[in-house]
């Protein structure tokens, strides 16, 4: 999950080890002193999240940690969470003793972003000014490029499963035919629904674009033209027509689904005091690559950009990756073509 209060410029990874270093390099009496005050800090504002308490940090720490370079690993599982919910309560509880845990940089940044006001002070004893600090960071930031980050497919940190836990509020997926969403039996593990039902629950939109042989095409006063037939030629890829059936059979079992389950979606989200997302699913005639937005309307914003060649296989096709924020030309070139699906593509809703 986003951690929707980090500042950019806070995270900075110079920055922070500089910030860290610094409060490590206090005197042993105000350290002592601190490392208690941050401990009530931090127990006093943990967010809810169920059993043992401190499993709510488990995502704000690996997004401070990604976003920072440090390590941190996310969870991999229900008892791989409850197993590092227990590594975050000892290193909480370290500060409440005096102590110097191994997770000190990332509880002081959380703590500085979740509450600002009550630990502005603390890292006051410790002789740093977070005025300062952010000064300094957007400094640094203004003056240097904010790389792109690129994988293969079969090897990328940001898969699907990724930017269904990333996102918060809304996700954008606008493909070909979704293969490796589609390609996936329903009620098995790997199934996309129950992560499609999650998100939902969570309060994010889930928005699929795909291709569809039925759907209207643009400037209509033209003569039809085949975009699937196109696209089949161009990858030389003779089942694709096939997997195109595939999808839109899986993307009617998720309308289904989500129809069947709407209510109970809607009643899981009261009871976690916020308001369901809305599941959208879209015909295209025409998509020349894959693009994945993540929070779209919001500054965390995160576009995954895969262009298409004629290569069959999906696995070797490049992910590139750059959130609004660090590149916000490259980004509204993307976001400008998907937000304008319905009106200048002509992108047609289903459900």
């Amino acid at each position: 999950m986003p951690y929707e209060n980090l500042p950019r410029e806070l995270i900075d990874p110079e920055i922070l080890r500089a910030a860290v270093a610094a409060a490590e390099r206090s005197e042993k009496r105000i350290f002592e002193d601190q490392a208690a005050a941050l401990y009530e800090v931090i127990k006093d504002n943990c967010p809810g999240g169920g059993k043992p308490k401190y499993r709510a940090l488990i995502g704000p720490l690996a997004a401070i940690a990604e976003n920072a370079q440090i390590s941190f690993r996310r969870a991999d599982g229900e008892k791989d969470e409850l197993d590092l919910a227990d590594y975050v309560r000892t290193n909480v509880v370290s500060l409440r003793n005096r102590h110097k845990p191994a997770l000190f940089g990332l509880l002081l940044i959380w703590a500085w972003c979740e509450r600002g006001d009550l630990t502005g002070p603390i890292l006051e004893k410790f002789g740093l000014s977070p005025e300062q600090m952010i000064e300094d960071a957007r400094s640094r930031l203004g003056s240097r490029p904010v790389p792109v980050l690129a994988f293969l497919q079969e090897k990328s940190a940001r898969d699907l499963g990724y930017l269904f836990q990333r996102a918060s509020k809304r996700i954008v997926l606008i493909a070909q035919n979704h293969w490796y969403m589609i390609n996936q039996e329903a009620g098995s593990d790997a199934d996309f629904w129950p992560k499609i039902r999650d998100a939902l629950i969570r309060g994010a939109t889930v928005e699929i674009v795909a291709m569809h042989g039925d759907a209207p095409q643009p400037f209509s006063h033209m003569p039809p033209s085949d975009a699937v037939g196109i696209w089949t030629r161009f990858l030389k890829e003779e089942q694709f027509p096939a997997h195109l059936q595939k999808c839109w059979t899986t993307l009617d079992r998720f309308a289904a689904s989500y129809a069947a389950e709407k209510a109970a979606i809607e009643s899981k989200a009261r009871s976690r005091h916020t308001k369901a997302g809305v599941l959208k699913i879209y015909r295209a005639w025409f998509l020349p690559m894959t693009l994945s937005f993540v929070d779209p309307d919001h500054e965390d914003a995160l576009v995954v950009v895969s262009p298409r060649t004629s290569a069959t296989k999906s696995g070797t096709r490049p992910d590139f990756i750059f959130k609004r924020e660090d590149h916000p030309d490259l980004y509204s070139h993307y976001w400008s073509f998907a937000s304008h699906g319905e009106a200048h593509q002509l992108w047609q809703q289903i459900t």
